[in-house]
């Protein structure tokens, strides 16, 4: 079941939710003050492993020069 990130409507308090996908529509209340929360954007990282036992976070940086585009393709 995923995990989603809301924001208070009242109070501005971030807070997490579980809930199946089919009910992500479903309007879901403040556990501070009851007011409406408002989903945000998640970012979360993820690190696997492969059937080697390698870490695939690392067998992805060794391919690439690094940075955020994935090989110095930034200033092209």
């Amino acid at each position: 079941m995923p995990i989603y990130e809301y924001e208070c409507s009242q109070c501005s308090l971030r807070f997490d939710k579980r809930k199946q996908v089919k009910d992500v529509d479903l309007d879901v209340l403040c556990p501070k003050c009851g007011g409406l929360g408002d989903r945000r954007l998640s970012v979360f990282a993820s690190v696997g492993m492969t059937t080697t036992g390698e870490n695939t976070l690392s067998a992805t940086q060794a391919k690439t020069s690094g940075g955020c585009c994935g090989g110095g393709l930034c200033s092209n």
